[in-house]
């Protein structure tokens, strides 16, 4: 009897640790679920251009599941602010570049080339831009390089069209590196895709220009 005892005390441990096991397997479930969902209504508002609940839903996305990279990235979006635009410049005059950085370092680190080599190239490229607009040049170049790196084709071209032209000029006027400046700048004109960048290719071609005269 006691014998008996025994293997019906280990059946009952067995079945109530794969209970366990399967509520867990439903909790993890449901919470990714969850996560997701928050995740979905965040891009939604963020496309809508409403910031402040895109924020809220990321957030709780975040919440639900901390290992969510692209809350991250939007978060980082959203810490630059929304730009606008003038007849010569792409202005951020309420971005949290630290802020934004974080984000999109956290973003990386979870996993998010893997998950979307778009936003991916975009977080690379925001990282470096915010790099170069505190004037930390130096650590804004690792970044650029490291995005031509990981995507040497062009493409993501508006991506690429702001690496090359930030770069290529750190490059020539910073870091006295005219071969390479050079290198960079003469593919630039080949991802200036949107109007904004195309009003800017006076400056590539000035640049290169400029390149060319320091070589002669």
């Amino acid at each position: 009897m006691g014998e008996g005892l025994n293997i019906n005390i280990k059946k009952i441990l067995v079945w109530a640790l794969a209970a366990l096991i399967a509520l867990a397997a439903v909790y993890v479930l449901g919470t990714r679920l969850i996560a997701a969902r928050y995740l979905g209504r965040g891009v939604a508002a963020f496309t809508a251009g409403d910031f402040s609940e895109a924020g809220r839903n990321f957030s709780e996305s975040l919440r639900w599941n901390p290992r969510k990279p692209e809350a991250h990235y939007y978060l980082g979006k959203i810490s630059l602010g929304k730009p606008k635009f003038t007849s010569t410049a792409k202005l951020t005059p309420d971005a949290n570049y630290d802020e934004a950085i974080a984000h999109y370092e956290k973003a990386i680190t979870l996993g998010l080339e893997r998950k979307n080599p778009m936003l991916h190239s975009t977080a690379l490229k925001d990282i470096g831009l915010s790099y170069q607009l505190t004037a930390r040049y130096e650590k804004a170049n690792g970044k650029f390089e490291e995005f031509l790196r990981r995507y040497p084709n062009n493409e993501y071209p508006a991506n690429s069209w702001v690496t090359r032209y930030y770069l290529g000029t750190n490059y020539f006027e910073r870091f006295n590196k005219p071969v390479e400046a050079l290198d960079i700048l003469l593919l630039a004109p080949d991802t200036a895709v949107l109007d904004f960048h195309r009003a800017y290719l006076f400056k590539v071609y000035t640049l290169i220009a400029r390149l060319y005269s320091y070589f002669e």
